[in-house]
């Protein structure tokens, strides 16, 4: 089959991300630590659970579903002390060699990780793991619930809501399942309870930035649309240009319908944590704003 310019399956993701963009990263700052997330993260956890037995339901649409690179494109996470601008990766887009099918125009996004390792070390071993067999040097990447986040923050403008919120889907059928067959040797499946307080960690870590209040608001709002299940499937259909029956349209509806029913009360608690956690950081101002504002009257 002809491979269409600018698309890929998340395995190639994946793959030109290791050779064409960590690999020569790592050589060019051996000493730094850079994180892939996105679509690539998610390859990267569906072989790490196939390589420990685990077949996931959702890998065979990871695998099969070609998508366009400028709504999948490879993120990589960089540490502060790192400048993109300065490095020679510093082109959005860069076109490399693919396979028997020709050359595949990459999208390659950078992004600072608002996690630091050093002051909130459990979690960032949580959402940020680390593989090493078949790499010249240990690899980084997103666990599926950060990939969520990293989505619902980058899918906040509304040019990329849509690519934003297929992402989520994929990330949070690829946790969820994962932490199932984790589980599945005592008998015991992921609960709807714990898989939100992952997604909710998953938030509390990667909403760090003055806006993140702004953000889950937005997607409080997109999520309590009742159209948007609706919508996202047309989207699905129009830019991956798949065509289902009946029966198919209306149980791809009913996986929106779900997703948005899991989601919305995920982020509302984000909200509501994410507003309780600015009224604190703004309280330790308070008293001094007061002692100063006492200064001032008392020498007015």
């Amino acid at each position: 089959m002809q491979h269409p310019h600018g698309a890929w399956r998340a395995a190639e993701c994946a793959l030109f991300a290791k050779s064409e963009v960590l690999e020569p990263l790592q050589r060019e700052s051996p000493h730094k630590r850079f994180v892939l997330g996105g679509l690539a993260a998610l390859a990267v956890s569906v072989k790490q659970a196939r390589d420990e037995g685990h077949d996931l339901p959702i890998a065979a649409e990871l695998a099969n579903t070609l998508v366009p690179t400028s709504c999948t494109p490879i993120i990589v996470h960089l540490p502060s002390s790192f400048s993109a601008a300065t490095s020679t990766f510093n082109h959005p887009f860069r076109t490399v060699a693919g396979d028997q099918h020709g050359q595949i125009q990459c999208h390659l996004k950078f992004s600072p990780l608002p996690l630091d390792p050093s002051t909130r070390p459990r979690l960032y071993d949580t959402l940020v793991h680390v593989v090493s067999v078949g790499f010249s040097a240990p690899m980084s990447y997103l666990s599926p619930w950060a990939v969520a986040a990293e989505h619902l923050v980058l899918g906040a403008p509304v040019h990329s809501a849509f690519a934003a919120a297929y992402i989520v889907r994929l990330a949070v059928s690829v946790g969820t399942q994962m932490a199932s067959a984790a589980e599945a040797g005592d008998g015991r499946r992921l609960g709807a309870a714990h898989a939100a307080t992952l997604l909710g960690e998953a938030l509390d870590g990667m909403l760090t930035a003055p806006g993140g209040g702004a953000v889950l608001e937005t997607w409080i709002e997109r999520f309590g649309r009742q159209a948007w299940p609706l919508s996202m499937q047309t989207w699905e259909e129009v830019v991956f240009k798949v065509h289902r029956n009946e029966l198919g349209r209306q149980q791809h509806l009913e996986l929106y319908e779900r997703l948005g029913q899991f989601l919305l009360p995920v982020v509302k608690d984000a909200k509501a944590r994410f507003n309780r956690h600015e009224a604190h950081a703004l309280g330790k101002f308070a008293p001094a704003a007061r002692r100063a504002n006492e200064r001032a009257t008392t020498f007015a």
